[in-house]
């Protein structure tokens, strides 16, 4: 069973306060209390470390479209035309920012509470069809980049709810 520390004090001459838990037999260690990066896993909390210093936070919701299979005659005797891919990509605005300079952006699925990061998969039927979306910003609002790729299967419209959260550079506490 671990055991939770909260500790608040001075370490080598510096003001510190952590929380970080301690694995069974390990009651008293200070390691994560003296080099935090050796010990992320353990660590809850720690004042020397940088954490990002949320500008805002907003919801919005977006809905995906209908994509249905290639419908056109594939010319080939014996070929469906299902099996001939449709793919292509959009690019909306999903949020106005004027910030003035580029910030960083944490997207959250507010239904399943996962972070969409890089190229996150919004629909995945049969590994046949899918689509994926990315987040992007720059000096005046965030966008979401939706590419999909469609095979044999139709995706069918959704609407999705996210949480937006916009920071700047990291905040040293």
């Amino acid at each position: 069973m671990s055991t939770n520390v909260f500790w608040a004090g001075t370490r080598n001459n510096i003001g510190v306060a952590a929380i970080y838990t301690n694995p069974d037999g390990q009651f008293g260690s200070l390691q994560p209390l003296d080099t935090p990066l050796n010990f992320l896993n353990r660590v809850l909390f720690h004042s020397r470390l940088d954490y990002l210093n949320i500008v805002f936070n907003s919801r919005f919701n977006k809905s995906y479209g209908f994509v249905n299979i290639n419908q056109q005659s594939s010319g080939k005797k014996g070929k469906s035309s299902s099996e001939i891919p449709v793919e292509g990509s959009t690019l909306t605005t999903v949020l106005n920012h004027n910030l003035g300079y580029v910030p960083g952006g944490i997207l959250v699925d507010e239904d399943t509470l996962e972070a969409i990061s890089g190229n996150s998969f919004v629909q995945n039927i049969d590994n046949n069809s899918f689509r994926i979306i990315y987040l992007l910003a720059d000096s005046t609002s965030f966008y979401l980049k939706e590419k999909w790729f469609v095979r044999r299967v139709a995706l069918p419209a959704i609407t999705k709810n996210y949480i937006l959260f916009a920071f700047n550079n990291p905040v040293t506490v």
